[in-house]
């Protein structure tokens, strides 16, 4: 009851000095020894008579209510000027200027300095130093009396919680004539950063936490303390871009005076063979790879850009956490890799409201999901989702809880789960559309899991060749609308009821009724069965010409095909025929232009030769291991097997007029290499082509 008084006093009075105790019994706990160690003399001020009454919150804060009007009432010729802050030696400071307005006795009079700590959950104080050995010299009217009290800096406690108290007290009555306390007054630069050390190219939140709190002009941020100003913003963002230990130097001014503080070694950038812990910046090819030793997390607030041609291998069982915002930006030509040599634990979002979001970036090897999403925001497009696994989450993307995700141009094939190889979501409402989902297999669908009131928006991809005992999709309690889709299954490609599902211009293996029809869609070249034995990343997906497919989908104008510009009222390549909508991942807006083939009588000579190979990753250490290379519109030459730093580690050759080559992973001196990320560069002449691949032991 009477500390819920205090409270009440302290939180309506911001000038209040907490220095009370209670003396009378019941006595709250230790009071004797505390008032003991005081020789019972002086400070803490108040013993109050222990007249304390316990009956009430109401009547004991009315007691200390109308004490502190009494005190704070009460006429005084003392005044007191208290700054706080530090000397040139880091310790703190304490001054006051003592005036007298009238003549007093003299004698029996001291000044008590200390500094608290205040709890900013409650109104309570931790008395951290004191020291009461000033005695006054001033006694008559207009005296002033200088002092100062250094305190030893012990510990680094949040500067903004510290408080200098100064108290002058009459030694034989006790009374207190004077107080008063306040907050750090020196212009005093202090900085906080979300982190100290990762690996480059680490970007770092500055956070001003200078004093004065407020009205300073102007702040000088030297990231390397090399005498250039780099930023002038109050609380910047800056990327370390090279290995190494860096001072910051901070400079500020309140308009009248200028102070500057260095932070010796308060950045770490390390090099990326041993990443774990917090992380955000940039991570670029430079660096390759960003091996992940312990699980890493994108802090709340916290960004992480990776750039095109970043490789990232992961050890076995960790994972990528994200708090904040991830941005993996892979490009057609070089793709953001993220894979293990055993197997890691994806990428895991986590309440991440931010922009997150994965463009051409291959994930293989995950054990749990490829990327598991839980109430987040997330884009996914471009990227490939392969050879990844889980015990009872979709394979390559699981969601929970996700109202705002978009997953388009995907390629997410030959992944397992004992859920589904594909995507499983539960109470989520993704966008998903020109994706191709083929060769996945679950126990409980091949291709999609549908649960618990999620309304996914699904139109133009291709869902074919996955595996499971009963379909290609599982669909509970939910409401999922499918549009314009190639949907193809040896079982059923649905189990659940049609009713609560909107199907239309489907082009299926399973009679859907309606505008939907049964038929063959005529692919280029699809795997020539189900599930993960048939590797899907070789197949050729898009439609051959006399396809069903084609100009079958929804008629509405708002799905068309792209419109060729140079052939108006005719769909862009890849798409086929006129504009309306092609059924399949190849069709609708969304289609992404490609370079039509030309005829070979038409470019004899003149065709680029292309590097394929088989299987990627590829996995030494087995019977008959080996990776085999293609090269299209070419033959004869050779190719050479480069690491990441440029050196080769291995050349292939063969005959003139073949174009097959194959690779053990073995080197010049015949001994397996490392795993890692290799280039295959095949030359013959003027003509060449390359490829990366990801090697595992």
């Amino acid at each position: 009851m009477a500390r819920d008084a205090l409270i009440q006093l302290a939180a309506e009075h911001n000038d209040l000095v907490p220095m009370i105790w209670q003396m009378s019994d019941p006595q709250s706990p230790g009071a004797a020894n505390r008032f003991g160690l005081y020789g019972g003399e002086i400070f803490p001020l108040g013993v109050w008579d222990g007249t304390l009454t316990l009956a009430g919150e109401e009547e004991v804060y009315n007691q200390y209510a109308g004490f502190y009007e009494e005190l704070t009432g009460q006429e005084t010729p003392w005044s007191l000027d208290v700054q706080f802050g530090f000397n040139e030696d880091n310790n703190y400071l304490i001054t006051t200027d003592i005036t007298l307005e009238d003549n007093v006795s003299t004698g029996n009079k001291v000044v008590l300095f200390a500094i608290t700590w205040h709890d900013g959950s409650n109104y309570t104080s931790v008395v951290m130093n004191s020291s009461f050995n000033d005695t006054l010299s001033i006694s008559g009217a207009g005296e002033t009396q200088h002092l100062e009290q250094l305190f030893v800096w012990e510990d680094y406690f949040d500067l903004s919680l510290l408080k200098a108290v100064v108290v002058i007290q009459d030694t034989e009555t006790r009374e207190i004539l004077q107080s008063a306390q306040t907050g750090i007054t020196q212009l005093l630069p202090d900085a906080l950063v979300n982190m100290n050390s990762g690996p480059a190219s680490l970007g770092i939140y500055f956070e001003n936490n200078s004093f004065p709190r407020s009205g300073l002009t102007y702040w000088n941020w030297d990231f390397n303390s090399d005498g250039v100003i780099d930023s002038i913003e109050e609380n910047p963002y800056w990327v370390f871009d090279e290995p190494g230990v860096y001072d910051v130097t901070l400079s500020i001014s309140d308009g009248f005076s200028r102070a500057v503080r260095e932070f010796p070694a308060m950045i770490t950038v390390t090099e990326p063979t041993a990443v774990e812990g917090a992380v955000t910046g940039v991570w670029c090819p430079e660096f390759n790879p960003y091996v992940i030793v312990d699980d890493i997390s994108i802090p709340y607030y916290g960004e992480l850009v990776i750039e095109p041609g970043t490789e990232i291998l992961v050890d076995y069982n960790k994972k990528i956490n994200v708090y904040g915002r991830i941005a993996s930006l892979g490009s057609a030509e070089e793709p953001v890799i993220m894979t293990s040599e055993t197997s890691w634990k994806g990428i895991k979002l986590l309440n991440t409201m931010e922009d997150n979001r994965l463009e051409y970036t291959w994930i293989t090897n995950s054990s749990l999901a490829g990327v598991n999403a839980s109430y987040s925001v997330l884009e996914v497009s471009n990227s490939r989702f392969n050879n990844n696994t889980s015990g009872s989450l979709g394979a390559a993307i699981n969601l929970l809880g996700c109202e705002d995700v978009l997953l388009y141009n995907n390629v997410i094939v030959n992944n397992y789960s004992s859920m589904t190889g594909g995507i499983a979501m539960r109470s989520s409402h993704p966008v998903m559309y020109n994706n191709i989902i083929a060769n996945n297999e679950g126990s409980m669908a091949g291709a999609l899991v549908i649960r618990e009131n999620s309304a996914p928006i699904l139109f133009n991809n291709i869902i074919a060749n996955n595996q499971a005992p009963i379909a290609a999709i599982f669909v509970d309690e939910s409401t999922p609308e499918f549009s314009s889709n190639i949907l193809l299954d040896e079982e059923a490609v649905f189990l659940g009821s049609l009713e609560q599902m909107r199907l239309d211009y489907n082009l299926t293996s399973q009679d859907l009724g309606g505008n939907n029809f049964v038929d063959d869609p005529l692919f280029i070249m699809a795997t020539t069965g189900s599930g993960t034995d048939y590797d899907a990343l070789t197949a050729n997906w898009q439609l051959q010409e006399n396809s069903p497919a084609i100009d079958a989908g929804n008629p509405n104008s708002d799905y068309n095909d792209p419109e060729d510009p140079e052939n108006p009222g005719y769909a862009l390549y890849p798409a086929l025929g006129l504009v309306r909508n092609d059924i399949g991942a190849y069709g609708g807006p969304g289609t992404q232009a490609m370079t039509v083939p030309a005829q070979e009588d038409e470019i004899a000579g003149v065709i680029k030769p292309v590097l394929t190979l088989y299987p990627n990753p590829f996995r030494t250490g087995v019977a008959r291991a080996q990776i085999s290379f293609n090269i299209s519109s070419a033959s004869g030459g050779e190719i050479k097997v480069y690491n990441l730093r440029g050196q080769d580690v291995a050349v292939l050759k063969t005959e003139e007029g073949s174009s097959q080559f194959t690779w053990d992973g073995r080197n010049y001196s015949g001994k397996l290499v490392s795993s890692g990320v290799y280039l295959a560069k095949w030359q013959n002449g003027s003509q060449s082509a390359g490829q990366k691949m990801i090697l595992l032991r």
